[in-house]
């Protein structure tokens, strides 16, 4: 739920969001949880490709914090508090 928060408060300063699931059963359900959650942010059904080509996701919930080049500049394994989000993200749009 921090990244709901974050997208429209940091939006106009080039933040953005992406929600990619590694569901099995890829869209089906994909698209029945994002409408249940009321998300706000795009969200895409994703596969081992995609898995491969973040360095081979192993734990879900994975987060990355990508700069601007398209970097991964920081990964989460679990849950993260919203004050780390926070003070990472304020960093990264500061740049």
């Amino acid at each position: 739920m921090v990244h709901r928060i974050r997208e429209k408060i940091y939006k106009d300063r080039g933040f953005a969001t992406l929600g990619i699931s590694l569901d099995d059963l890829g869209w089906k359900s994909v698209k029945p949880f994002v409408a249940l959650k009321a998300m706000n942010y795009a969200v895409m059904a994703g596969n081992d490709q995609v898995s491969e080509l973040f360095g081979g996701i192993d734990s879900l919930l994975t987060t990355f914090l990508i700069d601007r080049e398209g970097k991964i500049v920081s990964t989460h394994l679990g849950l993260v508090s919203k004050r780390d989000y926070e003070a990472e993200i304020l960093k990264l749009i500061a740049q």
